[in-house]
């Protein structure tokens, strides 16, 4: 048992990666893609896109255990009104039950 989680910030979820960086476009993809396997290399698209693979989960990966937006951020994560930053949980593979999945 790890007894741990792992709170990640999703922020800028809207910037496009080609834009550079800082702050380096961070969407969603980026955390799963990288937690899946930790320590892997992960591939992108000939945009500077991390893309989503359908690469099995490694015996030391993490998984989401919950994915929400807030209802209020820095003025800078909202776009047109809407807060594009997200906050999402992982947990050891191995500390979760499928049920307890973020789906």
């Amino acid at each position: 048992m790890q007894d741990g989680m792992l709170i990640c910030l999703e922020f800028p979820t809207h910037k496009p990666a080609s834009s550079g960086g800082p702050p380096w476009s961070l969407p969603p993809t980026v955390h799963a893609e990288l937690l899946k396997r930790p320590g892997e290399e992960i591939e992108y698209d000939d945009k500077g896109v991390v893309k989503a693979t359908d690469r099995s989960e490694a015996e030391n990966a993490l998984v989401k255990v919950a994915h929400y937006t807030p209802k209020r951020t820095h003025s800078v994560g909202v776009i047109q009104g809407i807060v594009r930053d997200c906050v999402s949980m992982w947990r050891h593979k191995s500390d979760v039950c499928q049920r307890e999945r973020w789906h």
